[in-house]
């Protein structure tokens, strides 16, 4: 029993994955037979997963027809729904607003803005042990006014998005920055079809939905670099 519902969750996840990814378009007919060939399973699992999206609304099931991927809302209906969260929502952001500290300050992606921002914090603390960037551009500043300082305890200082001179850096064993992760190119057409998907279905969306964003690191940083790469 455990491993039909093990395979039954694994089904699930596989055409959850290929919504999100619109390899299934968006109103597309879904057909149980296809993807039964397609994945090497019974129909059962199947049904039970399009049962499980149909319920999460990322499926609509039409009687005498079969299954079919939720449509695209239209551009009136998202703004319809996003001048509903505007009048439901003001609260709760203000309430997040209120809570920022001097310290959650934004460097807007900019490596000169990161730079400043950097220098900020190194005046104000005597000791730091590492930096996440979040954004390969932002840690360019942060690693120039670092090295500025001439501050020695910052042991890793780290960003993400597979810029090529970052990824130099690890394939040299660059030591305050020895790994490197990149954004999958389809995280945000993704997101975007998640929240359609959310706004459009009759139950949150639910689920977990991967995207290859592999470590990187001095052993595989050359399958990643690319040099006349303009980013």
């Amino acid at each position: 029993m455990s491993q039909l519902i093990s395979l039954a969750n694994e089904v699930y996840k596989t055409i959850f994955s290929q919504l999100m990814a619109l390899k299934i378009a968006p109103g597309a007919r879904i057909t149980v037979d296809n993807l039964a060939r397609e994945l090497g399973v019974s129909q059962t699992p199947i049904r039970e997963a399009l049962g499980r999206l149909e319920g999460e609304g990322l499926v609509h099931k039409t009687h005498l027809i079969g299954f079919s991927a939720a449509p695209q809302i239209s551009s009136r209906q998202f703004g319809e729904l996003y001048e509903l969260r505007l009048l439901v929502e003001p609260h709760a952001a203000g309430r997040v607003v209120s809570k920022l500290t001097d310290d959650m300050l934004a460097a807007n992606w900019n490596s000169d803005e990161a730079f400043s921002l950097m220098q900020d914090y190194l005046a104000k603390y005597p000791h730091i042990d590492a930096v996440w960037a979040n954004d390969d551009d932002m840690l360019l500043g942060v690693v120039e006014a670092i090295k500025q300082s001439g501050r020695t305890e910052i042991k890793y200082a780290l960003g993400g998005n597979g810029m090529k001179e970052i990824i130099e850096k690890v394939m040299t064993g660059d030591a305050m920055t020895p790994i490197e992760t990149p954004y999958p190119p389809s995280m945000i057409k993704t997101a975007i079809y998640m929240t359609a998907a959310q706004f459009n279905g009759q139950a949150p969306v639910r689920g977990t939905d991967k995207l290859d964003a592999p470590l990187i690191t001095k052993d595989n940083a050359a399958e990643y670099y690319f040099p006349d790469s303009p980013f």
